[in-house]
């Protein structure tokens, strides 16, 4: 059979490989290695993998700008966030996952970054890319523009459409685990640390945290402690809570940077932590395993939802009819020294 040819003879192969060359050598079509090369996640993993295997030792290269000329796509996605609005480790996770596929893909990625209050950015204006994935934002203008050229979009750790594919993780359910695990170790006075914001993102989120505080401490049948309301400042908030005749042993903040301020509050007011008060954020930032006390958390998996969203949207270059998928991640509990016990 011709995929049994002398794989030997790659040395004394000439400078210039094609994609002939490669199909000969692994004893498939010329169609077959252009797939493999451009993902090709359709072929039986064991004839991409001779492929792509052959294509390396012979340190094969494609031009990319035949391919964009053959294909009509540039092979670049676009990664779009709010720079200033969220904390450049979390970002940066998900921008690791969409590269992490993309790259398998033969594609890259870059960065985009709004040029203005309601600017389109070039590369998007221009159809440099071929796709986007959008964080921690509903950016109108953006996906308008995206859907009138027929550019496919992502959205990431934002609130969900029936227009796009979508990838969530579940707030609700990931508070409930960290009250279960407070009531688990016997405290009864748990509170929520919240945060609100006019920003349509950031509230969406405040309030389906703060929903899955209520629906966990009702789950345990406990009584709950007052959530602040739209425009309370953070410190207002907790000094409320401090303040009640029967103090909450346990505080779940908002995020890491809130349960850092309530860590630094309760210190200030000489209540040890976890001593006399256990506390949990949410997102995992990396400062949280290293302040002292380590943070107690709610790791968000910020890569995989990069992952899983780059993966809908290399689905949706392929098939751009197909239905639109919500996928909602789990986050995980990370129990650091932040949480113990309640004072007896």
């Amino acid at each position: 059979m011709a995929k049994n040819k002398n794989t030997n003879s790659l040395s004394s192969m000439p400078s210039t490989v094609t994609t002939q060359m490669i199909a000969e050598l692994a004893g498939v079509s010329q169609s077959t290695v252009s797939k493999a090369l451009a993902g090709g996640y359709s072929l039986r993993p064991k004839t991409r993998q001779r492929i792509l295997e052959i294509a390396r030792r012979l340190n094969y290269h494609p031009s990319g700008a035949a391919r964009a000329l053959v294909s009509g796509r540039n092979e670049c996605i676009g990664v779009s966030y709010m720079h200033g609005r969220v904390p450049s480790d979390l970002f940066n996770q998900i921008l690791e996952g969409v590269h992490e596929v993309f790259f398998a893909c033969g594609y890259t990625t870059t960065t985009l970054m709004a040029e203005g209050e309601t600017a389109v950015p070039r590369l998007v204006r221009d159809r440099l890319v071929d796709g986007l994935v959008i964080g921690f934002e509903r950016d109108r203008e953006l996906e308008s523009f995206a859907a009138s050229v027929g550019m496919p979009c992502v959205l990431v750790n934002a609130p969900p459409t029936e227009e796009l594919d979508c990838v969530t993780t579940d707030n609700v359910g990931g508070v409930a685990a960290a009250v279960a695990h407070l009531a688990e170790l016997g405290h009864r006075r748990i509170a929520y640390v919240s945060t609100w914001s006019h920003d349509p993102v950031s509230r969406l989120v405040c309030q389906d945290r703060a929903r899955g505080y209520l629906q966990a401490m009702a789950s345990q049948q406990l009584p709950a402690c007052p959530v602040a309301s739209p425009g309370t400042p953070v410190m207002d908030s907790l000094g409320s809570l401090l303040a009640l005749p029967q103090r909450p042993t346990a505080l779940v903040c908002f995020n890491d940077e809130i349960a850092m301020m309530t860590i630094k509050a309760l210190f200030q007011r000489s209540l040890h932590v976890p001593r006399d008060v256990s506390v949990v954020g949410i997102d995992n930032l990396f400062a949280s395993e290293y302040m002292i006390p380590s943070l107690s958390t709610l790791e968000i998996p910020w890569r995989q939802m990069g992952v899983a969203g780059a993966e809908l949207l290399w689905q949706r270059l392929q098939e751009p009819h197909r239905p639109r998928q919500h996928k909602v991640l789990s986050p995980r509990l990370i129990i650091r020294e932040s949480v113990a016990s309640p004072p007896a």
